[in-house]
């Protein structure tokens, strides 16, 4: 860790002294392991793991000799041309010391929509892993019939009522430290983890 002028570790004062008086080193911590092909890391965190190649996997397992890593995404939401199948397919070679854990706690999404959406998966023939909404929220789901041809003036007269949701206030003392935060509108979101398959809705 010295020989990398890490600290052992720890970052410092010296260290961040040095980096702002232009006297340390500038290079980041990734640029230094791109430029060093033995570099290793001890554990490897990856998000949105289902967008990784097998080709990736492959480069994270040579840059990980551990095989120690925290691994979260939603197979739903693989592109096309990923392998087929679950996680373990996915992983390749790492997928034989896979441990899965599934995400059973929606911080995000209201459970006026989580059971909708449930409910609408389940009329599709889609298998739902059960998720519990930590939260509910007045008001986030509306259903409007319309016609074809006034499809349109509908779709404008709700995106137009959409800011009333978005700008909501919070009082201070309720999770905020500066009294607002911005609601956005609720969607669909997914989530999943391996450690921890995809469970939709989301987290």
């Amino acid at each position: 860790m010295n020989s990398m002028n890490l600290g052992g570790g720890i970052v410092n004062l010296e260290q961040l002294t040095e980096r702002a008086a232009g006297s340390g080193p500038q290079s980041s911590l990734a640029d230094r392991a791109s430029s060093d092909r033995t570099w290793t890391y001890g554990h490897i965190v990856v998000d949105e793991a289902q967008e990784l190649s097998p080709m990736q996997w492959e480069m994270l397992a040579r840059r990980c000799p551990t095989r120690s890593m925290t691994v979260v995404g939603d197979l739903d939401q693989r592109p096309d041309g990923s392998p087929s199948g679950g996680w373990t397919s996915i992983l390749g070679r790492l997928g034989s010391s896979a441990r899965i854990e599934n995400l059973t706690v929606s911080y995000r999404t209201p459970a006026t929509i989580l059971r909708s959406a449930g409910r609408t998966l389940a009329a599709a023939g889609v298998s739902v892993l059960p998720v519990e909404a930590a939260r509910d929220l007045p008001d986030c789901l509306a259903f409007t019939a319309i016609e074809a041809d006034g499809r349109e003036g509908t779709v404008v007269r709700s995106v137009k009522g959409a800011p009333r949701l978005v700008g909501r206030r919070v009082r201070p003392g309720r999770g905020n430290a500066g009294g607002h935060r911005p609601l956005r509108p609720a969607r669909r979101h997914c989530g999943g983890a391996c450690r921890g398959t995809p469970g939709w809705p989301g987290t």
